[in-house]
C-alpha cells in the first residue's frame, strides 16, 4: 500500500511491465529509478509539490498529538487542503469550524513564526560576531526541513527543533541583552 501511495498506480504498472523480480533491494531499485524518472518528466510540478511539503513541514501544527492525548474531539476539517488549493475563503471558513483546536493551533503557529525571527537572528547576529556554529545550525536545520520533501508534516521537522531554539535562544539573548 504505501509503494502504491507514494509511486502511484501508473507506476506500479511500469515496474511489473519492466519485470519486478528478485529481492525486495532489486524491486528498490527499479520503483527509484522509475520515480525519478516521473519525476524528471514532471519537474516544475514536483518542485511545487515539494515547496508545499517544505512550508507545512514549518509550519504544520502537531497540536493534534496533544488534543488526542487530552481527549478532544477533532474533526478533519480540509483547511490545508484548501490552502494548498488556493482557496483562502474556504481554508478560513473550514479553520473556524474547528473551535477550540484551531484556536491552539493559532497560537502554536505564532509561536513558530517567533521561534523562526528569534532563530534569524540569532543567526545573523553570531555570523556577524564571527562565530560559525550557526551555519552548522542552519545547515541541520535546512536538511530536516527539505528532507521530508512533498510528504510535509510537523513531525519530520522534530529532529532539527532543538537546534531551532538554540538559535532562537541566542536571538532572544541578543535581543534582550
Amino acid at each position: 500500500w504505501a509503494v502504491k501511495e507514494a509511486v502511484g498506480e501508473e507506476l506500479m504498472q511500469e515496474a511489473v511491465k519492466a519485470g519486478i523480480e528478485g529481492t525486495p533491494f532489486d524491486s528498490s531499485r527499479t520503483y527509484l529509478r522509475l520515480a525519478l524518472k516521473r519525476i524528471g518528466k514532471n519537474l516544475p510540478l514536483y518542485l511545487s509539490l515539494h515547496a508545499q511539503g517544505t512550508l507545512i513541514t514549518l509550519f504544520s501544527p502537531g497540536i493534534h498529538y496533544l488534543l488526542d492525548y487530552l481527549g478532544f474531539e477533532k474533526k478533519e476539517t480540509g483547511t490545508y487542503k484548501a490552502l494548498l488549493s488556493g482557496d483562502i475563503k474556504r481554508a478560513v471558513s473550514r479553520f473556524v469550524e474547528n473551535g477550540i483546536p484551531a484556536l491552539l493551533m493559532v497560537f502554536e503557529t505564532l509561536f513558530l513564526l517567533l521561534l523562526y525571527v528569534l532563530a534569524a537572528y540569532g543567526f545573523i547576529f553570531r555570523l556577524k560576531k564571527g562565530e560559525k556554529w550557526p551555519l552548522l545550525f542552519a545547515l541541520v536545520l535546512i536538511y530536516f526541513v527539505l528532507a521530508a520533501g512533498p510528504i510535509g508534516e510537523g513531525r519530520y521537522r522534530a529532529p532539527a527543533d532543538p537546534f531551532l531554539l538554540l538559535l532562537a535562544a541566542s536571538g532572544a539573548v541578543f535581543l534582550l541583552l
